[in-house]
Parts: structure tokens; sequence; C-alpha cells
């Protein structure tokens, strides 16, 4: 798989600097927001049948959503709030900034790959003492919340656990790169 990031530098680039927000009103799903104002005005730029949203996800770093620090909010975008990673990066300060944003930044798009189920994707699952983790730990993906700001790849399927409760998944085989066309 080839991963392109279309970040602006490029000269046929379509991407664009969206002006500052403090606090970017979002809310979960398709409903009418300034999230989904920014995706239609400087991605989709207002075409119905814009060929781009077929073929591309839409992934924008914004200061802060009103919701969370990162989610899907539609079938093909995401978001991450920079206000977030940085408050991440205030609390761990032996992380390392590019992987902080990077594997946030991988692991929203995961979720337009329809990554079902996701071991270690709840709130108990964040810190290596939570039994969460500690039962998820062999999904070594970045899809895990034990492993989000640390690892920048989706897990191989590797990593073998003998118990009920979790295992690993293999990301690269049940990654489904059409996943995000289904709801149109």
């Amino acid at each position: 798989m080839v991963y392109h990031l279309d970040d602006g530098r490029w000269e046929n680039s379509r991407s664009d600097l969206i002006p500052f927000d403090e606090l970017t009103e979002a809310t979960w799903g398709n409903e009418e927001n300034e999230l989904n104002d920014i995706y239609d005005t400087y991605y989709a730029q207002h075409e119905e049948d814009a060929w781009r949203r077929g073929v591309f996800h839409y992934g924008v770093v914004i200061y802060q959503s009103s919701v969370v620090n990162g989610n899907m909010f539609g079938a093909n975008r995401f978001q991450i709030s920079a206000n977030g990673m940085e408050a991440k990066l205030r609390q761990f300060p032996s992380l390392d900034r590019d992987v902080v944003y990077a594997s946030a930044y991988m692991h929203e798009a995961g979720h337009t790959f329809g990554f079902r189920p996701i071991p270690g994707h709840n709130s108990m699952s964040y810190y290596p003492w939570q039994v969460g983790w500690w039962l998820s730990r062999p999904y070594k993906s970045c899809m895990n919340y034990g492993y989000m700001y640390t690892t920048v790849d989706y897990s191989d399927g590797s990593r073998p656990f003998y118990g009920r409760l979790s295992g690993d998944y293999d990301d690269w085989e049940r990654m489904d790169l059409t996943y995000f066309q289904r709801d149109w």
C-alpha cells in the first residue's frame, strides 16, 4: 500500500490552509457543523459529486474541536486537534512531537478503513497500568489507545495471545479501502 499525503507543497495540490479558529464546533456524524463546513469549503469545494471524495480521505489538523481531540466526522474525513496533541506533550514531555501527531493522524485515518473490533480502544486502555491496556497489549497498533502517541504503525498480527479476552489483529490484512465509500 502507498500512502500519499497532499500537504499543499506540490504544484497541483488542492490542499489549503484553513483560517485559525480557537474552537471548531463539531458533532458526531454528518450533521451540519463547522467541521463539515471546512470539509465542504476546502476539500469538496461544494461539489456534490466531487471526484476527490471517492478517492481521498480528508484529514484536517485544527486547533481545538468542541467534541474530542480526534475523531472521524464522516466516512472519508477525520480531524485531530493540535491543542490536544500539545496537551499530551505537556503531560508526557518525553514523547516525540512528530510521533504524537503522526500516530493520532494515522489512528483517525484507521477509522476510515473500517477496523472493527479494535482491542484497547476504550477508556480503560490509555496507560500501561490500566486493566484494558494489559488485556489488549498484544495488539500493537496505533489504533490501540495503549500504543497511541508512541506508535506510527498498524499491527501486522504477529503477536499471538492465548488468553480469552484479547489478541492481535493484522490491520494490514483487514484494512477495507472501500469502507469510507459505503455511505454514498
